[in-house]
């Protein structure tokens, strides 16, 4: 689990950001990459769905599996559906 949202380049102390994060991920060589801190609340300048978005980019250029459930929902690492692109759905 890291968090990707919520970031700026005028606080760049405060979160790690998407790719950032994916490095982090790799450093502990995380098998499974949990997205968090990025799909409920709007607290930084980008756009609330920026920071998924760019996560799919980069995770699939350093060939990580991603999984993104919806706020809430519950799942099993051992047999994860295909990952559910929710959010451009949501107003």
């Amino acid at each position: 689990m890291f968090e990707v949202g919520a970031y700026d380049r005028g606080w760049p102390d405060w979160h790690l950001g998407p790719e950032q994060a994916l490095r982090a991920h790799g450093m502990v060589r995380g098998e499974l990459f949990l997205p968090i801190h990025w799909g409920l609340w709007n607290l930084a300048l980008h756009g609330w769905t920026e920071p998924i978005e760019r996560v799919l980019v980069e995770a699939e250029r350093r060939d990580v599996t991603v999984y993104a459930p919806r706020p809430g929902e519950t799942f099993e690492p051992a047999s994860l559906p295909p990952i559910e692109r929710w959010w451009p759905d949501i107003p």
